[in-house]
């Protein structure tokens, strides 16, 4: 039986890194654009995801309960009384990658996943 043989993670990044390339504006503090920034960290965490369990193997793409994944990456994004809590970009990838890694949102892949989504955040914000 032959197959393909997997990729290293350094091969990984540069496909995440071709493949999702389109920068966002970070920096947007407004309701909309906050909601529009973790909907599409959202996609590529589902995305991330796909990829490190069919790369690595796992099972692929569930999610352990719906809204969890959007759960985790908001909260990096969270303002109180109009104040960001976590105002640096480095505060953020830290909440990111806390968030997928310790949270578990997905049934598999969460540490792949969300060293991923931090690369993906960081080489973009």
């Amino acid at each position: 039986m032959l197959t393909e043989p997997r990729r290293s993670l350094a091969e990984l990044l540069q496909k995440v890194h071709f493949e999702y390339q389109e920068t966002i504006d970070f920096s947007a503090d407004d309701s909309e654009s906050t909601h529009e920034i973790v909907r599409r960290l959202t996609d590529a965490a589902f995305a991330f995801n796909l990829l490190a369990v069919t790369e690595f193997g796992g099972r692929s793409g569930k999610e352990r309960e719906p809204g969890l994944v959007s759960l985790k990456i908001g909260s990096a994004f969270q303002t109180w009384d109009g104040q960001d809590l976590h105002p640096d970009p480095f505060e953020k990838a830290a909440v990111l990658i806390d968030g997928i890694v310790h949270g578990h949102p997905f049934e598999d892949g969460n540490k792949r996943t969300g060293f991923l989504l931090t690369y993906y955040y960081t080489a973009t914000a």
